[in-house]
Parts: structure tokens; sequence; C-alpha cells
């Protein structure tokens, strides 16, 4: 029997980590894709350079997106029979859809890249992409697809959206100094405090640095002059601004077919079941076949078999109330079956129909 020498061992490697020839120690093993392509900005109106002003639009913003993310999420591509290239082009998509989503939000469309000879996919890097004049993208080697307003009026979903976004931080930031750092509002008047401009104004600066509604500044004027103060009150309620930030939001909601009652949660429907299954139609359909159009788009470049690109396709996990349509697929087939049967039994050849829906039968698992 030969023995390895020690250092020759994995048992040296494990206490040899420094050792440029031991490939132990390896980097986090990363479930989705990280890369310059997706650290997107996720704000770039220029909004918020004023001082005093906070980015409350963005977190609105990606309250109603994050309800989106978290419907992608139960959203799974998969293949309706063994097929390795459409498995990775499904896995690609599985791990990146939110990303290539907020493309489609950001840029006006999701590009994909692809490399024929290894067929390995990836995301555009910065800068990577070339227009023509009619703002296409002209690079080799990717599959693209462009959202509705792109393709009418080159605009993206966040480039309408930003004056939405813009009145709704308008707001925020407008209600904020109401409340915490608006001054004593009124009229300080008095016969025997006789003022220069000079002092009326260094008094104005006074009030406005140690008078107010906050817990460090005074709320009371003290003095032992003969003095009348006129209180000037401000409307806050007539001015009705949480009500248009509601409303605002709503537009928000709406625009990216989001039910507004979805997000505020005092949901209109009979039931919750109703509600869900309205988002799920209304937004994260539409959105699934964006990718899925994409993904069988890059099967029939990538693909050298006949198999046709309807290989891939989507499903559902976790929301049953999408997988209740099954019961309506099948009653639609089961008619058409019968209708099917009656012809055959009338001396109609129907044979090639009727092993057609028995084959779109087994997909039915994916509606």
């Amino acid at each position: 029997m030969r023995l390895i020498p020690l250092e020759n061992s994995m048992t040296m490697g494990l206490f040899n980590r420094n050792k440029k020839e031991v490939a132990i120690v390896q980097n986090a093993l990363e479930v989705n894709d990280i890369d310059s392509s997706s650290l997107v900005k996720p704000f770039e109106f220029n909004f918020f350079k004023r001082r005093g002003r906070e980015d409350f639009a963005s977190f609105f913003l990606h309250t109603v997106t994050d309800k989106i993310y978290k419907g992608l999420h139960n959203v799974t591509w998969t293949t309706t029979e063994p097929d390795w290239l459409a498995s990775d082009i499904c896995s690609f998509i599985d791990r990146n859809a939110p990303t290539l989503i907020w493309h489609w939000w950001r840029n006006g469309y999701v590009c994909v890249f692809f490399d024929e000879k290894t067929k390995n996919l990836r995301l555009p890097r910065p800068n990577e992409l070339k227009f023509d004049s009619d703002r296409r993208v002209i690079n080799k080697n990717c599959v693209v697809a462009y959202s509705e307003p792109y393709v009418i009026e080159r605009r993206t979903h966040l480039g309408i959206a930003a004056p939405m976004l813009k009145n709704v931080n308008s707001l925020m930031n407008n209600a904020g100094y109401i409340t915490e750092n608006s001054g004593l509002y009124g009229i300080l008047s008095g016969k025997s405090i006789p003022m220069s401009p000079a002092a009326k104004q260094e008094l104005q600066e006074k009030f406005k640095k140690e008078y107010g509604l906050e817990e460090d500044k005074y709320n009371f004027v003290l003095s032992n002059a003969e003095v009348s103060y006129t209180p000037i009150t401000i409307p806050v309620k007539d001015l009705e601004i949480y009500q248009k930030l509601k409303d605002d939001i709503a537009w928000i909601c709406n625009f990216f077919s989001v039910n507004p009652q979805y997000i505020f949660g005092d949901s209109t429907f009979d039931n919750q079941a109703e509600a869900t299954k309205e988002f799920y139609k209304s937004c994260i359909q539409p959105l699934a076949e964006v990718l899925l159009s994409v993904g069988r788009m890059l099967y029939v470049k990538l693909s050298k078999a006949l198999t046709p690109s309807t290989v891939l396709t989507y499903n559902f996990e976790n929301v049953p109330e999408m997988n209740t349509n099954l019961s309506d697929a099948c009653t639609e087939r089961l008619a058409y079956l019968n209708y099917l049967l009656a012809l055959r039994d009338a001396g109609q050849d129907v044979e090639d129909l009727i092993m057609s829906l028995a084959r779109d039968a087994k997909t039915l698992k994916n509606v």
C-alpha cells in the first residue's frame, strides 16, 4: 500500500488556506444575479437636492413595486417536457425576474444577451447597448422586448410617473414642514416697543429659530412690555394634504396595475380571494407574459432541435385563487371532447383532433 505524504493530502489543505494552490475558500453562492447591470439607482429624477427635503416618493414607489415583486416570486417558469436548454432559460428568468421587470419600468425594455456556443445568458453591461435613430437596440446576440410607452413615445413607466411621484414628495415634505418647523405665526404689536427695521428683522429671525412646535423650542412669548399677540392659524385640515396624498398614491397604484385597496388593506372586494385573483390577472400575469416572450425567443435562437418554443411556460405557486381556473379549463375541454366524439360517431375523421386535445391535456397542470 502506497502512503500519501501529509503535505499533499486534503487534510493538510484544510490547515493551510494561505497557499494559492489550495482553493477551498470560495465566494458566496449567489442564488440570483447581482452584477453591475442590476445595480440601478432606485430613483433618478433629482427631486431631493433641496436641503431638508426627504425622499418620501421612493418609499411609496417601492411600496407598490414590492407588492409586485412578491407576486412575481409566486410565478415559476418551467417546461412542459424535459429539455436542458429550456430549463436553463427558465432558471435564468426565475432568478432575475425582479431585475428584468425593473428594467422594463426604468429603461422601457427588457434585454438579455446570449452566447450561441455556450448557451450562457446574461444581463446587459453598463453602457453596452447601442441604439439607432429610432432608439431601437441594435446590438447583436441579444433579445429585446419593448414596453408600450417606449414603443409609442420612447418613454418609460418611471418617466411617465415622475410628475406624480414629485407631487407625492412635495405633499409629504410640506406636511412635515407645517407640523414640525412652522414657528409661531402671528402678529406681535404694542405701543411701548417701537422698533427699527433692523430690530424687526432680528426679532423675526429669533422667532424662526427659538419659537415653534418642536420640543426644543419655546411655545409662548414672554415679555415685560405691554404687547398683544394675534395668532395666525394655518388651516391644515382645509388643505386636505393627506387626502390628496392618498389620491396620488392611488393613481400610482393604478398606473402599475395594482388595485389601491390591495395596498391600503381595506379591500372593496367581496372577499380577499377575489382581490388576489384580480391582482394576479391584471398585474402579475401580463408581466409574466413579457418575460415568457423573451424566454421563448431565446429558445428559438439557441435551440437546434425541432421542439416548439411553447415548451417554456409558467405557473403560479402558492396562489390557490389562480389554480381554480383549472376547473374552467377542464370543463371547456370536456365539452370540446364530447363534440369531437359526436362527430366521430357520425362518421367524421377527427382522430387527429382528439389526439391533439389529449396532448394539450398534459399542460393543464400549468393553467
